[in-house]
């Protein structure tokens, strides 16, 4: 099967996103307007699911990739609202057909990666191991997930800024401090091990 026959797929499906309910859409429909046969879809699918999976996937791959540059979990998570101000749509039709964990786990998946990187470099001249950035990393996925399911949950309305800044008073410089203590818990576990 051709290439062409599975970015077709994919390319009705997201049009039909932009307007319908995920629950809403079917494979017959897609079958239909993206011109391809029922075998077709399932020689490149298993199901609706397996294709929602791959574009999510997708998104996620660039949202991330975009995402690197950036320095702050603030400016991940402003960029992370303005992607989904963005694909509103879209994202509502996932969002009201999917069980939440399923939800949180997208969100989650999202941020593990940038999230980790900015732990990293905030480490940089420090004694901490990797276990140490993944585990302050992983405590801010969490805050970061609750935070912008919070936002999908009141419709995006949120004043993201404000919101934001408020969480900054809680978050600002605790990265660096919770890293300083990892070393300075290493360098004491050294000189004991000495």
């Amino acid at each position: 099967m051709s290439r062409g026959a599975k970015e077709e797929i994919i390319d009705v499906f997201c049009k039909e996103l932009k307007t319908t309910s995920m629950d809403k859409i079917t494979v017959t429909e897609i079958i239909e307007k993206s011109g391809i046969s029922r075998n077709t879809f399932y020689y490149h699918f298993e199901d609706i699911y397996d294709l929602l999976r791959l574009v999510i996937d997708r998104e996620q791959q660039k949202l991330t990739e975009s995402s690197f540059q950036l320095q702050s979990w603030q400016d991940v998570l402003r960029h992370l609202i303005r992607y989904a101000r963005t694909h509103k749509k879209e994202i509502y039709h996932i969002f009201n057909a999917l069980p939440r964990e399923r939800i949180e786990q997208y969100i989650f998946t999202t941020t593990k990666d940038i999230l980790y990187q900015i732990v990293r470099l905030d480490a940089k001249g420090l004694d901490v191991s990797e276990e140490d950035i993944m585990s302050i990393a992983i405590f801010y996925q969490y805050a970061i997930t609750g935070f912008f399911l919070r936002f999908l949950w009141g419709n995006m309305e949120m004043n993201a800024d404000t919101q934001i800044d408020k969480l900054s008073l809680v978050f600002d410089d605790n990265i660096h401090h919770v890293l300083e203590k990892c070393a300075e818990r290493n360098k004491h576990n050294k000189y004991i091990a000495e």
